[in-house]
């Protein structure tokens, strides 16, 4: 106990015994327990923002009551016997606390007390609103088109340039219903935004392009779209498809030829074959062309690649005329090394050139080195990656593959005796023709 003097009369207050802070001790966790579930309960519902906000500054307004209650009681309980002091001194206190937590603590302590105020408080961050577009996917995937577009123009009147609702529009115009022109329009809005990102305009003007090729047939307007990507896009891999698709685009002359339906002609044969006589020989085959006769394909390649070095399917079968009808796995192994120096493509399109390389010179009759090679270097390129595993795997089974693309051995049977067992060799045995009936 302590005895304070200097006063009339002295004023003994009792210190608090180990059992007194004890018992205080596991009553504030019992409390602070009751509180975490409370909390947790009303965290559950769903209500508004101002009543989210009452019921975090109640909650704190009892935190801080139940500390300053827990101060007095066990270190000053001779207060306790005046209410009217204890309302004076709370009162004033519970809002200083507030205050205090709500607002001035965040200043000061900075961020490092964030998580623990926001647990209280609710955090200073405000959530940004965004459209909500899951009931139009809902309308389309049960085909009502109508209200689909309906609920897309309705997110796109609150949020206006919204590049996700621009593209959904116009997807449900074009494919629901089939009016591209319109679908189109919206894509050039959504292109002339200002804030309209590079990873945007890509994606419009693919689907832009590929509406005026596939739909409108339109030949020159997807080839504008496309030098538009690859001015908007420069160095990207969108740029580079762009280029690609440019050199694949086919001609007025080829696009109306694909939309003619195609003539099936049939070809007269001879009927009866079994009861044609025996002078009606059939007529010789015609010769198969030579392996070197392309037909100049090599040649239209060439002038193509000349022209788009950059497309990679022109090179691939430049590559395949080479070997299969020029038979130069010089030439071939050439254009192979080609695409695989190529600093624009993707790692797993280099492996699978190396790996096209390796079957390659598994062809040949001594290649199996060369391809262990060429494998290998899939393994020094990109380490640690599955490709880089497939290519070991390749290696271990090296032999068995090499004699799996061998060409099969021909087997020459000789010439032997027919209908041996039709023979009358021996004159005891009748013969069933020479009987007289």
């Amino acid at each position: 106990m302590v005895a304070v003097v200097g006063c009339e009369k002295p004023v003994i207050i009792p210190l608090p015994s180990s059992a007194s802070i004890a018992g205080g001790f596991l009553l504030g966790l019992a409390l602070i327990g009751m509180t975490f579930i409370v909390v947790r309960l009303l965290a559950s519902r769903h209500w508004s923002s101002t009543t989210a906000l009452v019921a975090r500054q109640v909650i704190i307004g009892l935190l801080v009551v139940t500390g300053l209650l827990m101060i007095l009681r066990f270190f000053i309980p001779a207060v306790l016997n005046d209410i009217w002091v204890l309302i004076f001194c709370l009162v004033p206190g519970v809002l200083g606390a507030m205050i205090l937590i709500q607002w001035w603590l965040p200043r000061v302590v900075g961020k490092g007390m964030s998580p623990i105020l926001g647990a209280y408080t609710g955090g200073d961050e405000t959530e940004i609103p965004k459209p909500f577009y899951a009931r139009a996917v809902a309308y389309r995937k049960r085909g009502h088109a109508a209200e689909a577009l309906a609920e897309v123009e309705s997110q796109l009147s609150r949020f206006p340039g919204d590049a996700q609702g621009l593209m959904m529009m116009s997807e449900i115009m074009a494919n629901e219903m089939s009016d591209v022109p319109a679908a189109l329009s919206v894509l050039d809005q959504l292109l002339e935004r200002p804030e309209c990102s590079p990873e945007e305009a890509a994606l419009a003007l693919q689907q832009k392009s590929s509406w005026e090729l596939d739909r409108l047939k339109d030949v020159e307007a997807a080839r504008r779209s496309l030098e538009q990507l690859i001015e908007r896009c420069p160095g990207t891999q969108a740029a580079l498809t762009a280029r690609q698709q440019m050199a694949r685009l086919p001609s007025e002359a080829a696009l109306e030829s694909r939309e003619t339906p195609r003539k099936l002609v049939v070809v007269h044969h001879p009927e009866r074959v079994g009861l044609m006589p025996e002078s009606a020989a059939p007529t010789d085959p015609v010769p198969p062309p030579t392996p070197q006769d392309d037909g100049g394909e090599a040649m239209r390649l060439l002038q193509h690649l000349e022209q788009f070095p950059d497309d990679w399917t022109a090179r691939e079968q430049l590559a395949d005329v080479y070997e299969r009808k020029w038979n130069r796995r010089d030439l071939a192994s050439d254009e192979w090394e080609k695409l695989i120096h190529l600093t624009t493509a993707t790692p797993r399109q280099t492996a699978q050139w190396l790996n096209l390389l390796a079957d390659l010179q598994l062809r040949s009759s001594n290649g199996a080195g060369a391809a262990r090679l060429t494998l290998e270097r899939i393994g020094q390129r990109f380490p640690g990656t599955p490709w880089a595993e497939q290519a070991d795997s390749r290696i271990r089974l090296l032999g068995l593959d090499q004699r799996a693309k061998a060409a099969p051995k021909i087997l020459r049977l000789g010439t032997y005796e027919q209908n041996i067992g039709l023979k009358r060799g021996d004159p005891s045995i009748p013969d069933p023709s020479k009987s007289v009936s």
